[in-house]
């Protein structure tokens, strides 16, 4: 167990200092800090919209980082072809697949704290608000896992993550039309934004409360039957 430990440890070092050689990547994690600064203290949104700019980020942040990412990161290994040095070296596809998805909720999390207090918003939610995005993205870290599995290389990444990115970004545009939040009631980041603003515990056991919890846990699941099929059709190293 301690060997594993170590060995997840070093190809995180590894990743992190590979990911950001790439201007891609920091231009990527920049980019909902710099949405998040520009509509906060250049455009001088009111204090009360600092929750609705938080959410506006994270989905930006939760399209860019779990998904797009973490499959460029697998990718990159296989276009490379160090993931097969790797195996030789006696990483298990099980060490690998857990320092890239540790990686991408490190990158994830560590960026929406950033927004997060930069959106100035209510330190008193910062807990809950913290756990339920980290719940809702594992999800997305699956499906990014996913698409660097059936990526030959980073290049194809950007065509497979575009229509998942778009997926988990359209309640963005059901924040502006009643219509269209009727659809995107269904996919998670929409139900995420929902549980954030309960306003107690007991607000988890209503109508609402319940179905966004309902519709995250069909998300990590049905991510984690894709994930399971994709990785027995493709492994690793295809």
């Amino acid at each position: 167990m301690k060997i594993a430990g170590y060995k997840i440890k070093a190809l995180f070092i590894k990743d992190i200092k590979n990911l950001f050689r790439n201007p891609n990547v920091a231009f990527m994690l920049l980019l909902p800090i710099a949405f998040a600064f520009l509509y906060t203290h250049i455009m001088e949104m009111p204090d009360e919209a600092g929750m609705y700019v938080f959410n506006l980020c994270t989905i930006l942040n939760m399209g860019v980082v779990p998904i797009s990412i973490v499959a460029m990161s697998i990718a990159e290994e296989k276009e490379k072809n160090t993931l097969r040095t790797l195996m030789l070296s006696n990483v298990s596809a099980v060490e690998f697949m857990t320092a890239k998805l540790v990686l991408g909720i490190v990158m994830f999390l560590g960026v929406n704290v950033l927004v997060y207090f930069i959106c100035g918003v209510d330190i008193a939610l910062f807990p809950w608000t913290m756990f339920v995005i980290f719940v809702t993205s594992l999800s997305a870290l699956m499906f990014g896992a996913v698409i660097g599995l059936i990526s030959k290389d980073q290049m194809a990444t950007g065509y497979y993550s575009t229509p998942v990115m778009l997926l988990f970004m359209a309640p963005i545009f059901g924040m502006m039309s009643e219509s269209i939040s009727k659809v995107t009631q269904f996919i998670p980041t929409q139900s995420m934004m929902w549980l954030q603003s309960i306003e107690s515990a007991g607000d988890l056991m209503t109508g609402k409360g319940l179905f966004s919890i309902a519709v995250i846990a069909a998300w990590m699941i049905i991510s984690l039957v894709v994930f399971k099929f994709v990785y027995k059709k493709n492994s690793l190293d295809n």
